[in-house]
């Protein structure tokens, strides 16, 4: 929660690490949500991590690009 308050670019890449090794389905929803929850200053660490070689995190980061609604969330989308 600490991390997602201060709504920085170094704390959103923190979480997008944290989702890279979470698994647990609730502790992944939580990221998830603080992410969102950073809006704009989470666009450009979630939008890098849609080429991660993760085979789940490229998706989570696609629809967490799609949640935040940033205008600069639609070009990493296409």
């Amino acid at each position: 929660r600490r991390l997602a308050r201060s709504r920085s670019a170094a704390a959103a890449a923190r979480l997008i690490e944290a989702l890279e090794i979470e698994r647990d389905y609730l502790t992944h929803a939580t990221i998830v949500r603080a992410l969102e929850s950073m809006g704009a200053s989470a666009v450009e660490p979630v939008a890098e991590a849609l080429s991660s070689a993760d085979p789940m995190l490229p998706e989570v980061a696609a629809e967490i690009l799609a949640r935040i609604g940033d205008a600069r969330a639609i070009e990493p989308l296409q």
